[in-house]
């Protein structure tokens, strides 16, 4: 048996604003928007986290728009036809997929969930994405696709950069292949107190899989940096913020970097230096495992907080229940996109967080994705 999805139909008559509609799925509004796009919005109650939504243009059967539902919740979905202006009329249909059986919405043999998971290679709207070599091995990333093969290549070099104290820090970069044009959205990653950058290994190739650039670095006084570090360096705003200001302007000059594009993670000190970057807007997003909100004052140097777009995870038990508490006050801090996440069960600390629940790392991407 042949399983339709819900779709719904309407007819839009340019110059007039009049739609016509019938079927399952509902539109609670369709509208222009001022740069000429016609915007069509969907409720969220009306929509299942198990689907994903398309604007067809019936004249062709064109995709014009997809929807994929992330880890943050807006009221309504939006599909937009940016190329609505150039028409007289059109006939639309909203369509809701099954994420467990995506459709091709471009024909180029490669299926919409693929291609939308590598965002820096492909595009579910664009066919020709499906005849490039993005690895330059000579296959077609539709013939790795079929293959199942890898044809994302990632670039692997360490790099040091300055701070404005004259310390030396010493990182990991890691860049995944990308389009001709295409700029690189970058996640710095900063590590745990008397740690090094090496704790964030196991999780850099989901960041690349994600289709970020990352940027690891050793903290002064760590790993291969120069410089020291003592426990009164956590609260220093003289000290580690340096490190953070010269690991972003190192990735903002990168060939291919967007340096609008940058966001943080980071655990314990590395979580406070995260909320640090986001008060005093140095990054478009940040996540913060573990932080405590009076390091967080203490290394910005600013009593009063007003945190940009933020996501803040504890355990259950660290610190005796106190991380769970501060995360859960540095998310009333947060006036930008936020969310909040206390781990039940565990009293890890840093990331081992991320290791006491296995679906944590997916959501944190999921809030880059939203917010990157």
């Amino acid at each position: 048996m042949k399983i339709i999805p819900p779709t719904l139909s309407f007819l839009v008559l340019f110059g007039t604003g009049l739609s016509v509609r019938s079927a399952e799925l509902v539109v609670s509004r369709v509208a222009f928007v001022e740069d000429g796009s016609l915007s069509v919005e969907i409720p969220v109650s009306e929509t299942t986290p198990e689907s994903y939504y398309r604007l067809v243009l019936l004249d062709g059967k064109k995709t014009v728009d997809l929807f994929f539902p992330g880890s943050t919740k807006p009221s309504t979905y939006v599909l937009r036809d940016t190329g609505a202006s150039a028409r007289d009329k059109a006939l639309y249909r909203v369509e809701e997929i099954p994420l467990a059986r995506p459709l091709d919405s471009d024909d180029d043999g490669i299926d919409d969930i693929f291609e939308t998971q590598h965002p820096l290679l492909l595009d579910p709207l664009d066919p020709t994405d499906a005849g490039e070599d993005a690895d330059g091995d000579g296959d077609t990333n539709l013939a790795e696709y079929k293959a199942k093969t890898d044809f994302a290549e990632i670039t692997i070099s360490n790099v040091t950069f300055v701070t404005s104290d004259s310390i030396t820090i010493s990182g990991q970069l890691r860049r995944p292949a990308m389009r001709p044009g295409t700029k690189l959205p970058t996640v710095i990653l900063i590590h745990q107190g008397f740690r090094t950058r090496a704790e964030w290994n196991p999780f850099l190739l989901a960041f690349s899989d994600a289709g970020y650039a990352t940027l690891a670095y050793d903290i002064r006084g760590h790993g291969a940096s120069g410089g020291s570090f003592s426990s009164a360096d956590f609260d220093n705003p003289n000290t580690s913020p340096k490190d953070l200001v010269a690991a972003i302007a190192f990735v903002a000059s990168l060939p291919g970097a967007d340096p609008d594009r940058t966001g943080i993670v980071g655990s314990s000190v590395g979580g406070n230096l995260a909320c640090v970057a986001s008060q005093k807007r140095w990054v478009k997003t940040a996540i913060n495992i573990s932080g405590k909100t009076s390091a967080v004052r203490n290394l910005a140097a600013e009593r009063e907080l007003d945190l940009g777009s933020m996501f803040h995870i504890s355990s259950s038990g660290d610190g005796g229940g106190q991380r769970a508490i501060w995360a859960n006050e540095l998310y009333g801090f947060t006036s930008g996109t936020r969310q909040v996440e206390v781990v039940a069960g565990s009293s890890a600390h840093g990331v081992g967080v991320i290791n006491a629940d296995p679906n944590l790392l997916s959501r944190i991407i999921a809030f880059l994705a939203e917010t990157l």
